[in-house]
């Protein structure tokens, strides 16, 4: 099967633990694999026919393979996509798990697409074989005029002769116009271009000049370039169609971080990033807010590869508690002496501080205007309420910047 198939190349993604760098693109209604990866339609077909009959789309599959177990059937219902057999489910994920090579749903449409293949070459090469076996048959028409008919081509020499006509034509009426005396200057008449040395000029007529002057080369006059055309300006996006970004440490060591971000936010259950494995890309979290929207967000935990109109979309951040995690932050939030300003970026961008409820915060967390989260050391149940204040705090951010 072939790698450019969107189903087997999303079960590469899965089977690697990339599945958080393909993601669905709302715009283009695509799904893309990776950030400069391959795209394609989110309502195409698959090769997998589920029971049915009906080819499952890219989209639906897709879907399936992000959302647990537990909470698939409530996930599609809430985003009206539709959901994968029940009786399907575990063949089709330990199919995307590369557990199994293939599956009966996948197979049979193989067999049928290889028959018609196997079929159509047939056809073709019985179709080929009598149109040669018709062509051993016949005979060229040899005709008195064929006989007559030269084997080469001489437009070659009619073409040299052409152009001496022409030379010759053109020395005629040159020597009608006057007699010319001879000099000779008149014996070359090409100029020589390695040199740049006119061999046809004469001193005739000529004022006297610098050594220096004469062996300068003459340039051309050169035209006005055309002035390049306007430049057309790109259609603005509605913001609150735009993934909001949330930015953690990059450091494994922290009690969040890019690797767990999505277990604690999106599931409600905290775990160690220790024994996680961390992420290459950006991970995508879906969070339904309190008026019942239901919207993806970007946890990104290196600044560089923000772009600058994507700075009016960061929401959060969780932070260390140590000043060099804002080095690589743009000019945007800094003071004209290049330091970070403190109180204008937590103005803009709301700060988290995570620790566990017998630990002591940070000293320089206590200067800054940020939400310290207490999340406790064993009873997990407790960790939905650090959940629920969490995505209060974004949302009130995301409606000031109209992200909502």
């Amino acid at each position: 099967m072939s790698f450019t198939s969107p189903l087997f190349l999303l079960r590469d993604f899965v089977t690697s633990q990339k599945l958080d760098s393909v993601s669905f693109d709302r715009d283009s209604n695509s799904i893309q694999f990776g950030h400069d990866g391959a795209s394609f339609p989110a309502d195409a077909d698959t090769e997998y026919i589920a029971g049915d009959g009906k080819a499952l789309s890219l989209k639906t599959i897709w879907f399936f393979a992000q959302q647990p177990p537990a909470k698939y059937a409530m996930a599609c219902r809430n985003q009206n996509i539709p959901a994968v057999n029940f009786n399907e489910r575990k063949a089709l994920k330990d199919f995307l798990a590369s557990k199994l090579e293939t599956l009966d749903a996948i197979s049979k449409k193989s067999s049928q697409s290889k028959r018609k293949a196997e079929a159509g070459e047939s056809t073709l090469s019985k179709k080929q074989k009598a149109e040669e076996e018709s062509g051993t048959k016949e005979r060229a028409l040899y005709t008195a005029e064929l006989a007559m008919k030269s084997s080469k081509n001489f437009d070659v020499v009619f073409r040299i002769l052409s152009d001496l006509a022409r030379q010759e034509e053109k020395k005629r009426r040159e020597e009608a116009g006057g007699v010319k005396h001879y000099d000779r200057y008149s014996q070359v008449q090409k100029e020589d271009a390695t040199t740049a040395v006119d061999s046809a000029g004469t001193f005739k007529s000529k004022k006297r000049r610098g050594v220096t002057q004469d062996a300068r080369p003459q340039q051309k006059e050169s035209l006005p370039k055309p002035a390049p055309p306007p430049a057309r300006a790109e259609p603005k996006q509605d913001k609150k169609n735009l993934l909001p970004i949330v930015i953690v440490p990059q450091a494994q060591t922290g009690l969040i971080c890019k690797s767990n971000f999505k277990s604690l936010f999106e599931e409600g259950k905290y775990q160690s990033s220790k024994n996680l494995p961390s992420h290459s890309g950006p991970v995508i979290v879906t969070h339904r807010m309190s008026n019942g929207q239901t919207k993806h967000f970007k946890v990104m935990d290196d600044v560089e590869r923000i772009r600058s109109a994507e700075w009016q979309l960061v929401v959060a951040v969780v932070v260390l508690g140590k000043s060099w995690q804002f080095k690589s932050w743009p000019s945007l939030f800094k003071s004209p002496s290049g330091d970070v300003d403190f109180p204008k970026l937590f103005s803009q961008v709301r700060g988290f501080y995570f620790q566990f409820e017998d630990d002591a915060p940070e000293k320089s967390v206590r200067e800054w205007n940020v939400k310290v989260a207490k999340l406790p050391r064993g009873q997990r149940h407790q960790d939905r309420a650090v959940v629920s204040s969490f995505w209060s705090e974004v949302e009130r951010v995301m409606k000031r910047k109209n992200l909502l």
